[in-house]
């Protein structure tokens, strides 16, 4: 039953997909696959796929779920992000593992200290704000309101 079903959805993927060359075709099966990625919900997926892929506006995917424009504009905003997180995950596991195998390489190693960068800045909480910000924002420490350069 699954290998029927897996023919009939590879049958339609190259029917969909004829009509492009090799390299379009590589790109497109590349969007599909990402965009029906395990991690996200099956609407999600879907919908994703219809908007990346397919063209679709948000309004004719939620035609087509029989729900709201917003609603199908939240799953595909919440796919893509959880998308993006997954990517950035996936790339620093990738520099980890390059810069394994190649010790002495100074690009495998600045590779993966920039994601272990960029792991810190998205673990870390926003700083309290800095006399700058509060000088930025025209108020000036004692609780006047004039900006410094006045």
């Amino acid at each position: 039953m699954v290998r029927e079903h897996a023919g009939r959805l590879a049958a339609s993927l190259v029917s969909l997909l004829g009509d492009f060359s090799a390299a379009e075709r590589d790109d497109r099966l590349r969007l599909i696959f990402t965009c029906c990625h395990p991690a996200l919900p099956r609407q999600a997926q879907i919908a994703l796929t219809l908007r990346v892929v397919c063209g679709l506006t948000t309004a004719q995917i939620a035609a087509a779920f029989l729900t709201q424009e917003s609603t199908v504009a939240q799953r595909i905003t919440r796919a893509k992000r959880a998308e993006a997180r997954d990517l950035v995950d996936d790339a620093e596991w990738l520099a980890s593992l390059l810069a394994g195998l190649m010790p002495g390489e100074p690009e495998a190693a600045g590779l993966k200290d920039l994601g272990d960068a960029s792991t810190a800045i998205r673990s870390s909480t926003p700083p309290a704000p800095s006399c700058c910000a509060t000088w930025a924002a025209g108020r000036r420490p004692g609780g006047r309101t004039s900006a410094p350069w006045r």
